[in-house]
Parts: structure tokens; C-alpha cells; sequence
């Protein structure tokens, strides 16, 4: 006897994907920091001599900053260069689930307990000669 049975599982694949973009505009800004008036002309040419060669410069990529010392204006002239950002963020989601079929088949097997045909004809020989020894008074 044979018995089926059907296994079955199923596939779902979906992709997913969300991307956000934030973009920054560059940025120039200009600042001018003035020194007080001491109305005091030493005062006043001691700190011109002081700054008058201070000044710096930092680059980096799209970035920048100066410094640098305004004699006319005695004061500090500062200018920032921020360069163009973007932030960029992506989240990706994945879902897989598979399908499969499957048949299974299982033998029952029903086991019939026999007496084996040489058995059968030893037994009937045996009979048949003991019968005729009887008959025949031989035994």
C-alpha cells in the first residue's frame, strides 16, 4: 500500500530600497572685527606693528578660512569658504521566502506470514504415506 503526500512551501521576493538626499549649498561669509579707537597715536602704531603681518590661510577640499589684519581699517578681516555637502542615506530592505513542492511517498508494506510451499508438501507426503501405512496395516 502506498500512501501520498504533498508538502508544499511558497516563494515571496521583495526589494525595497529608500534613498534620501540632502544637498547643502556652499557658503562664503565675510566678517570684519575692529579694534577699539585708543586715540592715542603709540598706542595705536604699536598695535599696527603688532599685526601687521598676521595672517593666515586654512584649505581643505572645498573648504576654506583667512585671517588677515586690516591696517586702514585697524580691525581683523575674517572670510569662511564652507563647501557644497550631501548626505546620503539609503535603507534597503530585503525579504526572500522560497516555495517548494514535495511528494512524499511512503510504502506500507502489509506482511502476510506464510508457511513456505516446501513445508506444505513435506506435511502432505508425510499424511498421504502414514495413511496408506494404516490402511495397510503395516504400522
Amino acid at each position: 500500500m502506498e500512501i501520498f503526500k504533498n508538502q508544499k512551501d511558497f516563494l515571496v521576493r521583495a526589494k525595497e530600497v529608500k534613498e534620501v538626499k540632502v544637498i547643502n549649498q556652499p557658503i562664503d561669509d565675510v566678517v570684519f572685527l575692529s579694534l577699539p579707537n585708543t586715540e592715542n597715536k603709540e598706542v595705536d602704531s604699536i598695535i599696527n606693528t603688532l599685526f601687521n603681518n598676521f595672517k593666515t590661510y586654512k584649505h581643505s577640499g572645498t573648504s576654506s578660512y583667512g585671517i588677515s589684519y586690516n591696517q586702514k581699517q585697524k580691525g581683523f578681516d575674517i572670510k569662511a569658504q564652507i563647501g557644497k555637502t550631501q548626505t546620503q542615506i539609503i535603507q534597503k530592505t530585503d525579504t526572500i521566502v522560497t516555495f517548494k513542492e514535495r511528494v512524499v511517498f511512503q510504502n506500507k508494506e502489509v506482511i502476510k506470514y506464510r508457511i513456505p510451499f516446501k513445508f506444505w508438501l513435506f506435511w502432505v507426503i508425510s499424511i498421504v504415506v502414514i495413511y496408506f501405512l494404516v490402511r495397510f496395516k503395516i504400522i
